[in-house]
């Protein structure tokens, strides 16, 4: 006895893999998902090579890389600008320690006096140095 069977014939353009058939459950799940919304397209998704960055990414890099570069330059004029706050108060300290001195070594060499007067003299010219007012000091001093 002979059973009629229907044969289809099977070709690699008829078959579908399991995950094919996935990718196309998903497909029209997340069509009914958008039409739901009111949404008539689906966004056309490009399959991206991973070799080449997208705009997007090569842009935030862009940015990235811009800010990094302004932060390098804030910092190293920063930096200059505190260097030369440092030597300007560097030589200020050693201009001021220089002028006490030459202010006392005056004091002690002006004219006959008492050691009670050239101290209070050489205090009054230190003092006026400290307070960064040397034409007094000198003055201190006449």
């Amino acid at each position: 006895m002979v059973i009629p069977v229907e044969v289809t014939p099977r070709t690699s353009q008829t078959m579908e893999t399991a995950e094919e058939a996935e990718k196309r459950d998903r497909q029209k799940a997340l069509e009914a998902a958008y039409a739901e919304l009111g949404i008539l397209h689906l966004p056309e998704r490009r399959p991206r090579n991973r070799a080449e960055p997208s705009l997007e990414e090569e842009q935030e890099d862009d940015i990235s890389s811009e800010l990094d570069d302004r932060l390098e330059a804030e910092f190293a004029s920063r930096l200059k600008q505190w260097h030369q706050e440092e030597a300007e108060r560097a030589n200020t300290k050693g201009y001021l320690k220089n002028t006490k001195a030459a202010v006392t070594k005056k004091a002690a060499q002006s004219a006959p006096v008492t050691a009670a007067t050239r101290n209070r003299i050489a205090s009054k010219a230190s003092s006026a140095v400290q307070e960064n007012k040397f034409k007094d000091a000198w003055d201190a001093l006449s």
